[in-house]
């Protein structure tokens, strides 16, 4: 079975810790980590995603 790719787009490093700790728990994944709406932007347009985490209050870009 091939891995799902997972973008986690969080401005809280402990929080984007925390979501990464508990994915890797339940799954075999592949997670990249983007630190706010821009970077995330940058990493969705160069990869493709099974899912996409993110938070909807950042500075710079907003999750939405």
């Amino acid at each position: 079975m091939a891995k799902h790719n997972i973008l986690i787009v969080e401005d809280s490093p402990t929080m984007r810790q925390l979501i990464i700790f508990s994915l890797k728990r339940l799954s075999d994944c592949s997670l990249v980590e983007a630190t706010d709406g821009v970077d995330g932007w940058k990493k969705l347009s160069g990869q493709n995603f099974d899912l996409i985490l993110t938070d909807i209050n950042m500075p710079v870009m907003d999750g939405l």
